[in-house]
């Protein structure tokens, strides 16, 4: 067999361009195709099932003051349309292929200058859409939370970069429109500019930071004013305040490192992924945590120091680091991690690996076939993973029987598995859950309330 560059796939590459968004979009939909069955679960029932403000656009107009109003709007015209599950769960499969194309759109003009651009870019993006991880935020409906944020935060990049590519001044207004909107959706939205600089820097025109300064200053202008009126919204307020009461901020940085080593970990090898993932508080550092934090730390540094020389390299891991700040640093939170926290990190990640891929590739010839199989089973372990994982998501007590078979140190998951059984009318399997939760936590409330209540 003639052993070949990856070069060499230039006249395959020429024809990514017509097949890649119908590859990407069927992968996305025969991959989550079981996920259309799924049933509501945990916060779904609070957040959309029994919240009145989200039942109708009168009802969400008279909640406008609140928090997260786009969000809202999409639950309420999902609710409009069919208060059933399968409506929700299709409208999450739309957004996440929508971030799909977006991905791939964006991806391959970091890379124009290269031949193999759009081959690189349809690769990480098939990672980034059929990662396991990422089913808590589409399969798992209010995961829309993340995934609609991500679909205008990466649709503003992508307005932004053809702003530039064009010279107009229109796209660039688009591309803060798109940034106020991912905004209205979740405030994690608010690290775009930072964002921006990366992909300035990625741009093959980088003329340096004054240059992109200058270039983003609307979206900086509009981060500006969206921290005012946060800082003054006195439900956003009320927010924080109660986050600062959960710990102290050094302890919640110290748990944060075996937060991010979870989610680090967890991408990495993503064999036992859990609705409810059960990191135990830590009162101090210990010796394992500092070596998770200066492997952290290593890798922040790779990411720093490979801008210049490596850009791709220093884009893939400071865009991870990047999206991971307003979830997963400074600000407390009741759930340490969720796997959903990985959505858009991901995007990072998988672009990095796939350009390493890349570089061995051209440093040691291989052979079409081998490069060929090699991402086939790639993209294969992740489709047959992602598709066993819907599964969990079918009922709820499938979805909390997982969380316990990961984590049955965990008694928030034996409770909730609990009242999943109580909610099918299995009151035995639902007092051995309850039970099993009190002898892990005998300070349980929950728990406690819940085993009363099948003595009455």
């Amino acid at each position: 067999m003639k052993p070949i560059s990856f070069q060499s796939f230039h006249s395959m590459e020429k024809n990514t361009r017509f097949i890649a968004p119908a590859l990407i979009v069927g992968a996305i939909f025969l991959v989550y195709l079981n996920a259309l069955s799924g049933a509501f679960q945990y916060d779904d029932f609070n957040v959309i099932v029994d919240n009145g403000r989200v039942h109708g656009l009168a009802a969400w107009m008279g909640d406008l003051g609140g928090i997260r109003p786009l969000l809202k709007l999409s639950y309420a015209l999902n609710w409009m349309a069919g208060p059933g599950p399968w409506g929700f769960h299709l409208v999450n499969l739309a957004i996440h292929g929508a971030n799909g194309l977006l991905t791939f759109t964006l991806l391959k003009r970091f890379e124009a200058h290269n031949e193999d651009a759009e081959l690189v870019a349809l690769a990480a993006t098939l990672i980034f859409v059929l990662h396991p991880a990422q089913t808590e935020a589409v399969t798992y409906i209010c995961g829309r939370s993340t995934s609609l944020m991500a679909m205008f935060y990466l649709a503003s990049l992508v307005a932004y970069l053809r702003g530039r590519e064009l010279g107009l001044r229109t796209w660039n207004l688009v591309s803060v429109l798109f940034f106020l909107l991912a905004c209205l959706t979740k405030e994690t939205a608010l690290t775009l500019p930072i964002a921006l600089l990366l992909v300035e820097r990625m741009w093959s025109s980088w003329s340096g930071m004054k240059v992109a300064l200058r270039a983003t200053s609307s979206h900086w202008l509009l981060l500006c004013l969206l921290c005012i009126g946060l800082a003054l919204h006195p439900f956003q307020r009320a927010l924080l305040a109660t986050s600062f009461a959960t710990r102290s901020v050094p302890i919640n940085l110290i748990n944060q490192i075996q937060a991010q080593g979870y989610l680090v970990r967890t991408w990495c090898w993503p064999e036992h992924l859990n609705i409810d993932p059960f990191l135990p508080v830590a009162a101090h550092l210990t010796w394992p945590l500092a070596g998770t934090a200066v492997l952290l730390l290593g890798l922040l540094g790779v990411g720093i120091f490979s801008l210049r020389a490596r850009p791709w390299l220093g884009f893939g891991v400071l865009w991870f680091f990047l999206h991971l700040i307003p979830t997963n640093s400074f600000i407390p939170r009741l759930d340490l991690v969720n796997e959903r926290q990985l959505y858009l990190p991901s995007l990072g990640l998988a672009f990095a690996l796939v350009c390493i891929i890349r570089m061995l590739i051209r440093k040691v010839d291989l052979n079409r076939k081998v490069v060929a199989a090699g991402f086939f089973l790639l993209f294969t372990t992740l489709s047959v993973q992602t598709m066993l994982r819907n599964r969990d998501y079918g009922s709820e007590i499938a979805l909390w029987r997982s969380s316990v078979d990961e984590a049955p140190q965990n008694p928030r998951a034996h409770n909730n598995l609990g009242y999943a059984y109580l909610l099918q009318g299995d009151k035995e399997q639902a007092r051995k859950a309850f039970e099993t939760a009190l002898a892990l936590d005998p300070g349980y409330a929950k728990a406690r309330v819940n085993l009363a209540s099948l003595r009455q």
